[in-house]
């Protein structure tokens, strides 16, 4: 009967999947083959973080399912053993707004005390002011940002880093697109 061989398969543990933590979004292996070349080239980059120094700001193009973001992920890990910083994460196929990017990113960083919208130029100076103010560095990972349109990439980017962008102490933007 159906129901029997249904209630079989479901009860019967899966030899398919031995470890299911491997399948989600957020898993990082404890090792990466064949990418120890852009790990050198991005750890420079980021480690400025841990000697407290002005972070740069990264941009990563590569094809579909090449590891970006699992890369970054990696490299991420150790450097919270290494430094006090926060990182937050967004992705654009899920956040294509720059009001929205900047509430996630006030909403991750605690600054945000209201379930009200606020308007943008608040919103915006929320974000510019808990940047301003903070004592540890953040890192901001836009991951998926070929999902936002270039005027609204910019506005995030004008948001979080300012006018100057060669001199924000406190923000670093890591930004990931598809090739």
């Amino acid at each position: 009967m159906m129901t029997d061989l249904f209630t079989e398969l479901m009860e019967k543990e899966s030899d398919i999947i031995i470890d299911e933590m491997m399948l989600r979004p957020s898993y990082v292996p404890n090792s990466i083959i064949g990418r120890d070349g852009q790990i050198r080239e991005i750890v420079p980059i980021l480690k400025v973080v841990v000697k407290n120094q002005v972070p740069r700001h990264i941009f990563l193009l590569g094809s579909n399912g090449t590891g970006k973001t699992v890369t970054i992920r990696y490299i991420l890990r150790p450097l919270h053993d290494d430094a006090d910083f926060r990182e937050v994460y967004i992705f654009g196929s899920n956040t294509t707004t720059a009001y929205a990017v900047l509430k996630e990113i006030a909403e991750e960083c605690g600054c945000l005390t209201t379930a009200k919208d606020i308007p943008m130029y608040e919103m915006r100076q929320l974000v510019q002011d808990m940047i301003a103010a903070s004592h540890t560095p953040v890192i901001i990972v836009l991951d998926e940002c070929d999902y936002f349109k270039p005027a609204v990439f910019e506005d995030i980017l004008q948001s979080l880093l300012g006018d100057d962008r060669s001199d924000s102490p406190h923000v670093s933007a890591l930004s990931i697109a598809q090739s």
